[in-house]
């Protein structure tokens, strides 16, 4: 996963934007300038996520011999300051500068409108305008079809502050205002064209508008960049942003939650979470000990579970921590080697570090039991909360040696079969239990050559009824399996409830390796040249398939979600974004580096640092055939070291070398007060970065 590493939440000038029947409409000197100003901050933080993209090429050419780095180590490293990157202060100011345009008196005939104030979320844009008397506002944003239009209903007001969101990529947008005397104005609004891992537009399969929802769109957070898109009926992209990935839901209040995009430890562990309108604006950026992954869950209380790894990152997605919504401090949290042995029950998929590797969360309220889903012991498990005991485990009981029987279900009725590698348990208002069936291997460890592979593979969406009285389970409901190898996908992926016998399921890892002509593609392949990706997205209502869309790319997981609903708020100008919580103190190393004769680094390599800490990445091509240990050295100004991990994955290129793309995320807790100059251990050699930080 490619590290992101642009500043979020800032203006980047896209100014605009609006062409009435009077002309077009134009912010004041103080907004342009204050735009121009946080687009320069905007360049500045690309311009270096484009210096680690050009690198490799760099790195390439550089010959040095041995000799001739000791002999740059001799002339000293320009020292430079890191200044702390903060996308919340920077979002601040986007804020005053709107509630500034709203007291400038434009009207309903000649509104202010900015495209993407916050720069993350390139199709919506913000209108601006006052009328003499309260008065309620329409708002339309005409779609190629009608029933692609997208409206949003705003309440009586004099000041209107209006998020205008689906709007079409790289062309003119019509958009039309409606005041409640029947007073209209339509105007243009211009977007630019999307650069995507996913291409511009999905392929809509099968259509029955008697039970599609036009109202809605679906939202796919899609695999391998942190992008979320959201797509029309006829395919066509309406809202998109880079502000985070996976997961990616809904919140009560109206926002949506999805994590960061601040990488800590390889390959896809992040800082937190992120909680944001579709404007692009964030509210809340919560980090944790230990950091996030694939799963959260909105608590009754307001509160937070989130899946999590344990804080020295020994073992990875076996931890889950529940988060005050209101400071972002870990208040519960529950380690499960305290309750299952990592040696036991594991599928062929587990390794010693991600032993479980948790892909889900749900909580039942009503007997106070958590749902986890756990991909490398195939297997959903029940936990109760409180008291932190194993309640049940929902999967083959082969292979697992040292939990008592009494904890596992026994199959009852015709046609039952149990799920492997699965995603996106889900408990239905009827008390069932839905998951997303991957069927990688459909084989525990303990019995390899029961592995299903080549063109038996499969995947489904599945329902069971778990009887916990007397603990028997039967499979109620399932789609996919029809649809063999093609339908398949051995990981991500999700199936949700929308409504009674209505389904809305995502097989979102479908590949397909065209030098073997096979579908049975591992995850570890899906960089292969020679692998296309695709995620199938189906609505299944009454049995019947009536809704099917074809992403070409990953799709983690995707929802249904109407633009405009009446009962959230929109954009809030008033409410200040906050950094929560922390990431704890990281773990230092066992090591003593010696900087003395440390050569200068590669003036491409970056170092940021944001309020939770200090953020390392670069890429370099490797010297040497086996990977070496690498570490981040943070010197003080008395000579004490504090020596970190550095995470390093190396990727072959196709001329035989290895570049290692180096990453590592320092919190700045207990820190505080010093200050460090950064030198990196790697490939053999010590480089001396230049740069200080202070925490």
């Amino acid at each position: 996963m490619k590290r992101k590493l642009v500043m979020l939440g800032i203006l980047t000038g896209v100014l605009c934007l609006t062409t009435a029947c009077s002309g077009k409409s134009t912010p004041t000197q103080d907004t342009q300038a204050a735009l121009e100003t946080q687009e320069s901050k905007a360049t500045e933080a690309a311009q270096t996520e484009t210096a680690q993209k050009e690198t490799k090429a760099a790195m390439e050419s550089d010959s040095e011999k041995p000799g001739e780095e000791e002999s740059e180590a001799k002339e000293p490293v320009a020292v430079k300051t890191v200044t702390v990157s903060d996308n919340l202060a920077e979002q601040a100011k986007v804020d005053e500068q709107l509630m500034a345009e709203a007291q400038n008196g434009y009207t309903i005939e000649n509104p202010f409108v900015v495209v993407n104030p916050y720069g993350n979320s390139p199709l919506t844009a913000v209108a601006i305008f006052n009328t003499e008397d309260a008065t309620g506002v329409n708002l339309l944003v005409k779609g190629d079809q009608e029933q692609d239009n997208i409206e949003g209903t705003f309440a009586k007001e004099t000041t209107h502050i209006i998020p205008i969101y689906g709007l079409y990529a790289g062309r003119d947008n019509e958009v039309t205002f409606t005041l409640d005397d029947g007073t209209e104005k339509t105007v243009t609004v211009t977007t630019e064209a999307l650069e995507t891992s996913i291409g511009n537009k999905a392929e809509v399969k099968t259509l029955d508008d008697t039970a599609y929802d036009f109202s809605k769109l679906t939202f796919a957070s899609c695999g391998g960049e942190n992008e979320i898109a959201a797509y029309d009926s006829n395919g066509d992209i309406r809202w998109y942003c880079k502000i985070a990935g996976m997961p990616f839901k809904q919140l009560s209040n109206g926002h949506f939650m999805a994590l960061t995009d601040t990488l800590i430890h390889p390959l896809y562990y992040m800082s937190g979470l992120t909680e944001f309108d579709l404007s692009g604006k964030i509210y809340n950026e919560y980090s944790i000990p230990g950091g996030s992954h694939h799963a959260m869950f909105e608590m009754p209380n307001g509160n937070l579970l989130v899946g999590s790894c344990s804080t020295d990152f020994s073992k990875v997605e076996d931890r889950i921590v529940e988060l005050d919504r209101t400071t972002g401090e870990v208040v519960w949290e529950l380690q499960l080697e305290d309750i299952l042995n990592p040696e036991d029950g594991g599928s062929l998929n587990r390794t010693d570090e991600d032993w479980f590797h948790n892909n889900a969360l749900w909580y039942d309220e009503a007997t106070d039991t958590i749902l986890l889903s756990g991909r490398h012991v195939d297997a959903v498990i029940g936990v109760n909360k409180t008291d932190k005991s194993l309640s049940w485990i929902m999967g083959n009981p082969d292979g697992w040696t040292t939990v008592d029987s009494k904890y596992f279900f026994t199959p009852v009725g015709e046609n039952f079969e149990w799920q492997y590698a699965q995603h996106n348990v889900t408990m239905l208002p009827n008390g069932n239990v839905m998951v997303f069936d991957n069927g990688a291997s459909r084989a525990k460890a303990t019995n390899p050559d029961a592995a299903v592979t080549g063109d038996q593979v499969y995947s489904r969406a599945v329902v069971y009824q778990l009887n916990t009285a007397d603990m028997t389970i039967e499979q109620v409901w399932e789609y996919g399996k029809e649809r063999g190898a093609e339908w398949f996908s051995s990981f991500i992926s999700g199936a949700d409830y929308i409504g009674e016998n209505d389904y809305w399921i995502t097989s979102g890892g479908n590949m397909f390796d065209t030098e073997n002509n096979t579908y049975d593609v591992s995850p570890m392949n899906q960089l292969s040249g020679n692998v296309t990706k695709q995620a199938y997205i189906n609505e299944v209502k009454d049995d019947k398939l009536v809704f099917e869309m074809v992403i070409p790319g990953l799709v983690y997981r995707s929802i249904r979600v109407s633009m405009y609903q009446e009962s959230n708020p929109y954009l809030d100008l008033t409410a200040k974004g906050q950094w929560l919580g922390d990431l704890g103190v990281t773990q230092t190393a066992e090591q003593e580096v010696n900087c003395e004769n440390a050569v200068a680094g590669d003036a491409s390599w970056s170092i940021v640092q944001k309020p939770f800490g200090m953020m390392f990445s670069g890429i370099l091509t490797s010297k040497n055939e086996e990977v070496q240990p690498g570490f981040v050295v943070l010197k003080d100004e008395e000579g004490n070291q504090k020596v970190y991990t550095l995470g390093q994955m190396p990727v072959k290129q196709d001329d035989g070398s290895t570049l290692l793309n180096m990453s590592a995320t320092v919190s700045g807790k207990g820190l505080e007060g010093k200050t460090y100059h950064v030198y990196i251990q790697t490939d053999g050699n010590v480089y001396d970065t230049g740069y200080q930080v202070k925490f």
